[in-house]
């Protein structure tokens, strides 16, 4: 055998004898801690709430402080239907420039403004360390609200977890980004801009301009009981929508390129098209 070989051979050998020994010595160590996350729902109680002054403001951006990530310790969840960012009409003098949450998430939550923009930072990392059971804890929270009184709607949700809801408010311009679900209620607005969203629901609203740019929403999306004077689809890929009855006065598609296509189901009313 050339020594060369011979070298190759141990080097394989040793390589085997490393791994046996490996596995063999692992099997025999306790392992009952392996693998085992502590679960826990954490509701936050809504009974007490408190207000954090703000500077005035024009734009909103909601965000999580950030950390570095330190992995295989806990995790973290919002369930959506019962956490919010929540946009109401002023109705009171006191509502003015103060975010308001639960008492509980007073040490959690800031609201700084910058210029026009006020920035609301939860510190996720803080919270779950806070309720974990343990190094490796999975925690459920509701009860994660967030309510601001306000006529300026312009939003930046960066916690997907969070839905951003707008209710009640009479405003000139609509505009909201969020990797979440965005719902618009009972408000009236000249325009609503493009909803960057993975998911909306707008209802019972008065809107005299409605625009949609189809490859900004990713999932579901409806329009109803509203009262809209143009409303305008964008695109740039192949999209299908299902337009009820009297969800707006005039239609305008604009497509985005050549390939661009708008497939348009229309329930059992009767409709007439007027092409320009």
């Amino acid at each position: 055998m050339r020594t060369t070989t011979k070298i190759i051979t141990g080097i394989i050998l040793s390589i085997f004898v490393i791994s046996l020994t490996f596995i063999t010595g692992f099997s025999f160590t306790d392992r009952k801690n392996y693998h085992r996350w502590n679960n826990s729902a954490v509701d936050i109680p809504q009974d007490s709430k408190t207000g954090i002054d703000t500077e005035p403001y024009r734009v909103i951006v909601l965000e999580r402080e950030k950390h570095e990530q330190v992995q295989g310790r806990f995790y973290h969840i919002f369930a959506g239907d019962n956490c919010g960012l929540f946009l109401n009409s002023v109705t009171a003098e006191t509502e003015k420039n103060k975010l308001f949450i639960p008492e509980v998430l007073l040490d959690f939550v800031s609201a700084k403004t910058c210029s026009d923009t006020l920035t609301v930072t939860i510190n996720v990392e803080a919270l779950s360390e806070k309720y974990a059971k343990g190094e490796r804890s999975v925690i459920s929270f509701t009860g994660i609200n967030l309510y601001l009184h306000t006529s300026r709607v312009d939003v930046v949700n960066k916690l997907l977890e969070i839905p951003t809801v707008i209710r009640n408010i009479e405003t000139d311009t609509v505009k909201v980004s969020s990797g979440g679900h965005i719902h618009i209620e009972s408000c009236t607005a000249r325009v609503i801009k493009p909803l960057k969203s993975r998911s909306f629901k707008i209802n019972d609203c008065k809107i005299d301009e409605l625009n949609i740019d189809l490859d900004l929403v990713t999932g579901n999306w409806n329009v109803e009981n509203c009262t809209v004077g143009t409303e305008n689809f964008t695109g740039g890929g192949n999209h299908s929508i299902i337009l009820t009855k009297d969800e707006s006065k005039k239609i305008n598609w604009i497509p985005k390129n050549k390939k661009a296509k708008l497939n348009v189901t229309l329930p059992g009313d009767t409709t007439q098209f007027v092409y320009h």
